[in-house]
């Protein structure tokens, strides 16, 4: 089942990783990363909350 994330959810939002000119991909791998803590670790339980497949969310986090 996939959950809808409000704002409550994430909170005050600001990408953590400093970069010039984030692009999509920065905030999307953010959001991942702390939807990814918020599971201590689970990635199929975060793939699943965000809606993604487990090699999705693989390549999001291989990605630099």
């Amino acid at each position: 089942m996939i959950q809808n994330f409000s704002d409550s959810h994430l909170g005050s939002f600001t990408l953590q990783t400093k970069v010039e000119k984030p692009t999509l991909f920065d905030y999307s791998k953010e959001i991942i990363l702390n939807v990814l803590e918020q599971n201590n670790g689970n990635q199929t339980k975060t793939a699943e909350q965000l809606g993604i497949s487990r090699t999705t969310l693989w390549r999001y986090l291989k990605e630099d």
